[in-house]
């Protein structure tokens, strides 16, 4: 089966540095684990404890019950079977690119780094090329049994984790290759579709038909879009998702029957401004989003009833349902196909889930005991106790096994002491589909997205899987180091260029008789030579070179 890829989005991150519970930590995680490679198998639990410093952004879902991923029963856990622990620097939120480019200029780096590396040329790759982070592939060939056994069954992890010399520059979070995953998508308020007596829509006019009757409903915001150039998990046409592709096109570059396009520079774009033009000047879209800060911002007026549509993950559909039934008795969320512009069409740009993750745990040079941390984060890739560990949390008191198809949720979950939503109080317990250095197990999946909701958004989202496959949008494979060089600057120009005009496009600060223009400025700003690498970028990835 044909894999799509793509980079996970950054979540919301908080907190400053910190350091693990349960024991006295050195000032220095590498100095307390030691200074060499044992050159054998690392055996857990280690004889003796040792620490090491772990430099990563806090899922806002954890920062609600906890400081730092030490204070969390996973880690707790995971420490009391092994003997490691960590000292934990988390990021303060808002501020994790500033936070990560001073880390690296200071050359003062902790043991482990997880990062998406989204605002480091190159990504993680241009780290490695760069000598901030060490290659992994002795690592993986000594200590590293299971993720080796990963890498037979995820071709894709040649190709988007290693550089053009064939060096390994991440671990990062993978996903059963025999389960595609959607979840990602359009969600619309059912209860409101009652109110109004419509069905969910389907073709970009009956969007515009519901959107006109939750307005005259009362609803104040019928469908929220977000602002990119705060907050790209804002942006409802972020991504591959299931609006723009009604056009035709995708969000960014993609792959059309093998040549490489951008998007947002095909003449179905316009098309597609020019409806968002309309729906913003007649209040049907979210009139604050040019100014917009952050999506943690606006979760409270979206659980309150103010919105009618948007695009969202699978999982907080559970919390929007519970926290937005404290105000509306009757808040509930569906799923939304992929919309179209006619009846019988087919959206081939869902938002499909790699089962290899953008992003992942690095170890940078210089750091000692790398076998011990190696072996460590090799326990997550395997289906057995830490697998299921990261991705459930403590049997009987975070999850049950009903069957060994099926798990579900615990009531200490569900009604749990922290005041929070299940999802929340769940991920004191798990890394969960918040990624990290593991395979996620398919049990989370029947014991998460129970809900009926859940379940059928997962379903409306997936209806066009097979015209996805049959046209493969995504592009695959990684940069060269020159190529990073060549286009990495000028990519960064482009796309600030892009979402600036996206705003004034559909607010109207700009006519789309200008729509020329901004091509031409496109290309004045590189873009021909982006697509030229991209082409060359996807052409050697079909070509077989992994």
């Amino acid at each position: 089966m044909k894999r799509l890829f793509f980079l996970t989005m950054i979540a919301c991150f908080a907190m400053t540095a910190v350091f693990a519970a349960g024991g006295q930590s050195s000032s220095g995680g590498n100095k307390s684990a030691g200074t060499a490679l044992s050159g054998e198998a690392v055996r857990f639990p280690l004889p003796e404890r040792v620490t090491f410093t772990y430099w990563t952004p806090l899922s806002t879902q954890v920062s609600r019950t906890a400081k730092n991923y030490a204070e969390t029963e996973l880690y707790r856990t995971l420490g009391e079977k092994t003997n490691v622990y960590f000292e934990f620097i988390h990021p303060t939120i808002g501020e994790e690119p500033t936070a990560f480019n001073l880390l690296v200029a200071s050359g003062d780096l902790p043991d482990i780094i997880e990062h998406n590396y989204s605002n480091y040329p190159g990504g993680a790759v241009g780290a490695l090329n760069d000598g901030i982070i060490m290659p992994l592939n002795g690592l993986i060939d000594t200590y590293m049994p299971n993720y080796k056994r990963q890498i037979s069954q995820y071709p894709d992890i040649n190709a988007l984790t290693r550089n053009e010399k064939g060096e390994y520059a991440y671990l990062p979070f993978l996903l059963p290759s025999d389960q595609p995953l959607i979840n990602w998508g359009g969600v619309i308020r059912t209860d409101l579709l009652k109110k109004v007596n419509m069905q969910a829509p389907e073709t970009v006019d009956e969007v515009y038909a519901v959107l006109k009757a939750f307005k005259a409903a009362g609803v104040p915001c019928p469908m929220f879009i977000g602002n990119s150039t705060a907050d790209r998990s804002l942006k409802w046409v972020g991504g591959t998702n299931p609006f723009l592709g009604a056009w035709g096109v995708a969000y960014g570059f993609y792959n059309d029957n093998g040549k490489v396009k951008l998007g947002q520079a095909e003449p179905a774009y316009r098309d597609f401004l020019a409806t968002l033009r309309k729906w913003y000047e007649e209040g049907l879209l979210e009139p604050e989003f040019p100014t917009v800060v952050k999506a943690a911002d606006l979760e409270a007026r979206a659980f309150s009833g103010d919105w009618g549509m948007w695009y969202y993950n699978v999982g907080p559909i559970e919390k929007a349902t519970s926290e937005g039934r404290k105000k509306v008795p009757d808040y509930t969320l569906g799923g939304i196909k992929p919309i179209t512009l006619k009846k019988g069409e087919k959206n081939r740009f869902v938002r499909f889930q790699s089962p290899v993750g953008g992003g992942g745990v690095t170890i940078p040079a210089g750091t000692r005991r790398a076998d011990i941390i190696a072996s460590f984060f090799d326990l997550g890739y395997d289906q057995a106790e830490i697998g299921r560990l990261y991705s459930l949390g403590i049997e009987g008191t975070s999850y049950i096994l009903e069957n060994p198809a099926t798990a579900g949720i615990t009531d200490n979950i569900i009604h749990n002491s922290y005041g929070v939503a299940m999802t929340d109080a769940l991920y004191r317990y798990c890394r969960g589909m918040n990624g990290g250095p593991f395979r996620i197990d398919p049990l989370f999946y029947t014991a998460y997205w129970s809900m009926p909701e859940q379940r059928d958004a997962l379903a409306k989202w997936s209806t066009d899987l097979e015209a996805t496959f049959a046209n493969d949008p995504a592009i695959y494979g990684i940069m060269t180091a020159e190529e990073v060089e060549r286009v990495s600057a000028l990519e960064v120009q482009m796309q600030t260029y892009i979402d600036e005009m996206f705003i004034k496009f559909v607010t109207g600060r700009e006519s789309l008789s200008y729509f020329d223009t901004y091509l031409g400025e496109l290309k004045k700003l590189g873009m021909d030579n982006i697509l030229a690498v991209q082409q060359a970028v996807n052409d050697r990835y079909h070509a077989g070179v992994k």
